[in-house]
């Protein structure tokens, strides 16, 4: 049981088939607990990556370039930014990047381009200011 100073149980720990003591209201919608799983495969590696800050004080924004060898097109590249965090999925050739960065990033403007022939990714990222 949870309780707050001054209250009583607000959270109260059941077994299956267990009574419960005071009101029941009716349940609406039996939720099954999920856990975060993050899907790495033992032969996923970490491309080879450059982070620069633009300018090198007081930054504005970052750019990062990613070597993904054996990647057709961008399409095959999953990239999730957030908050601190940028995370690079590619399945099909097996790179995983995940990495938190010493800055906010502001994900709504940031930009990132495929370039076939060279076969890199490159991300723009503003910082939040």
């Amino acid at each position: 049981q949870v309780e707050e100073e001054g209250q009583g149980a607000m959270v109260q720990e059941i077994k299956v088939g267990e009574h419960v003591k005071g009101k029941v209201q009716k349940v609406v919608k039996k939720v099954e607990p999920q856990t975060s799983k993050k899907i790495v495969s033992s032969t996923d590696v970490e491309p080879k990556f450059r982070i620069v800050k633009h300018p090198l004080t007081n930054p504005v924004e970052l750019v990062a370039t990613i070597w993904l060898p054996g990647v057709k097109g961008a399409r095959e590249v999953t990239l999730d930014i957030g908050g601190d965090r940028v995370v690079l999925v590619c399945t099909k050739q097996h790179y995983m990047l995940d990495i938190f960065l010493p800055y906010t990033l502001n994900s709504d403007n940031t930009t990132a381009t495929f370039q076939k022939d060279e076969q890199v990714l490159s991300v723009t990222i503003p910082l939040v200011q």
